[in-house]
């Protein structure tokens, strides 16, 4: 069955501790930290950040709030790169994940234009560039393989407070929706379920 994360943003502290697993799971390279008037650091997702821990501010009751948001791929059930991509240089896996072959890429950057979510980036400052993002963890046959061995991705592993579940999509959407049935504070949607054709990454 396809594999999924929910993320409990109510139980996120904006700990960036996916960010640092992520890249050191994955070989990449450090960001230099930049001043840009926001929280976000670093900004945005690029080539070498393929995830993004987002900080708002938001007010309930007259109490200002933080709220924090994890971007990365939502490796979409039916992805909108995959549908753009005319050499099939990305394509969705059974277990879930949305994956690329860099061998087959011409460098069109259609599926930078087709992402609903702007999620692909290219590697702009190389000689043979290539479009990177979030795999997932999943890597059949090479070293960067964790769900294949039926581990979970290193971003959910990081998390200390478990505002990411990793599962059975399927499964983690019926939890997500008990926890918005037992708790009045949850905003009744679960965002990721239907939008885009639905997701893989699951958020309440």
């Amino acid at each position: 069955m396809a594999k999924g994360v929910l993320v409990d943003l109510s139980r996120c502290i904006g700990c960036r501790s996916c960010q640092v697993a992520c890249k050191q799971w994955n070989d990449l390279p450090a960001t230099p930290t930049t001043f840009n008037n926001t929280w976000d650091n670093p900004p945005d997702m690029s080539a070498t950040n393929w995830t993004v821990v987002k900080y708002y501010i938001t007010e309930k009751d007259n109490k200002v709030q933080w709220r924090f948001v994890k971007e990365q791929c939502r490796h979409c059930l039916e992805p909108a790169c995959e549908s753009a991509c005319f050499v099939h240089a990305f394509y969705k896996t059974e277990q879930g994940p949305v994956l690329y072959h860099a061998y087959r890429c011409v460098g069109c950057r259609y599926c930078m234009l087709a992402c609903p979510f702007s999620v692909p980036k290219y590697e702009w400052d190389k000689v043979f560039p290539e479009v990177k993002k979030c795999r997932f963890c999943f890597d059949p046959g090479g070293e960067y393989d964790r769900l294949g061995q039926g581990l979970a991705p290193a971003c959910v592993s990081a998390c200390p407070t478990g505002a990411l579940k990793f599962g059975e999509r399927e499964e983690l959407l019926q939890e997500a929706k008990a926890r918005i049935a037992a708790n009045p504070n949850y905003v009744n949607h679960v965002y990721g379920e239907t939008e885009y054709g639905g997701t893989s990454w699951l958020y309440i």
